[in-house]
């Protein structure tokens, strides 16, 4: 292992235990950084004082001609590397040459953040109602995925979820009686987020199948777990929502598009901006903003389509 590979390792270890990035934001960093390693091993370098300016525009360089490479996936390679820089910069100071001119790499990316792709309400309602159907007429095997699919939709609809906060919400998160479940978001951060009657109405469903067929093992928590117990992954949660909405909607919807239109559809009802903030559990107002410009471009197409004189 190089003297870069064990720096590297350091501060993914240090970003998950001191700083306690999400799972999904450390491996998006771990694998920039791995194909970052791989270009430097192929230039000769080994050593973090072999690091220059020009090697970091030369990787920019090979990243911008792959094929398919968007602006904000190209961004986040800059970013993990320059995050790393900074703390190769602050711990061993003595072996970044040049840190100055190094960290200031990439600072003149300019990119235009898109807008969020939110399903009108009565798509929505059209895939939700789907999903209750399937899953109460569904027997056998197949009932409980049926249940558990209903469920997933409605929660992460009625309380803007995160995918990856819902797989890893324990049982006991959810409060019944107050229709709240408590939510650990990311940098740890912990939010109560409130729950509709329809979306506890599917969870009690399928919680209760559950209960019935899947003997808990010793230590089981999760509200959406495997028939091991273990959290159901989040690639397989997405694939089966991905299924439904095309029997549904014929069309790919997302996890996240349904937390876009959560937070889209509470803005067009009139709820104000920094309530929207912290139901979503943004760190800043600035990431919740973007979706006022979603809603003043959805006002226009309403405006359009209904007045008479538009």
């Amino acid at each position: 292992m190089t003297e870069i590979d064990r720096s590297i390792q350091e501060y993914l270890t240090y970003l998950r235990v001191r700083r306690n990035l999400a799972i999904n934001t450390l491996e998006s960093y771990g694998q920039d950084l791995k194909d970052f390693t791989r270009y430097a091993a192929g230039h000769g370098a080994a050593q973090l004082t072999s690091l220059s300016r020009t090697m970091l525009r030369g990787y920019l360089a090979v990243k911008k001609e792959q094929t398919g490479i968007s602006s904000a996936t190209l961004a986040r390679h800059i970013s993990s590397l320059r995050g790393w820089l900074k703390y190769v910069a602050d711990v061993h100071p003595s072996g970044l040459p040049a840190a100055s001119n190094l960290l200031s790499f990439g600072q003149r990316l300019k990119r235009s953040r898109s807008l969020p792709r939110a399903l009108a309400k009565d798509q929505v309602e059209k895939l939700l109602d789907f999903s209750s159907r399937r899953a109460q007429e569904a027997s056998g095997r197949s009932r409980l995925p049926s249940l558990r699919d209903w469920a997933a939709l409605e929660v992460l609809y009625s309380s803007g979820l995160r995918i990856s906060e819902l797989c890893g919400l324990p049982a006991a998160s959810v409060e019944w009686e107050q229709g709240m479940v408590r939510v650990m978001g990311k940098g740890a951060k912990e939010r109560m987020a409130p729950m509709g009657e329809r979306a506890l109405k599917a969870l009690k469903f399928y919680w209760k199948e559950y209960q019935h067929r899947v003997k808990r093992p010793q230590g089981h928590y999760y509200l959406f777990a495997n028939p091991c117990g273990a959290p159901l992954s989040r690639v397989i949660m997405e694939r089966r929502i991905s299924a439904l909405a095309r029997a549904a909607l014929n069309q790919r919807v997302t996890p996240h598009q349904l937390r876009h239109s959560f937070a889209t559809h509470l803005l067009l009802n009139g709820l104000d901006l920094r309530s929207v903030q912290e139901l979503l559990g943004h760190k800043s107002l600035e990431a919740t903003q973007i979706y006022t410009t979603l809603t003043a471009s959805s006002l226009q197409q309403i405006y359009l389509r209904t007045h008479p004189r538009a």
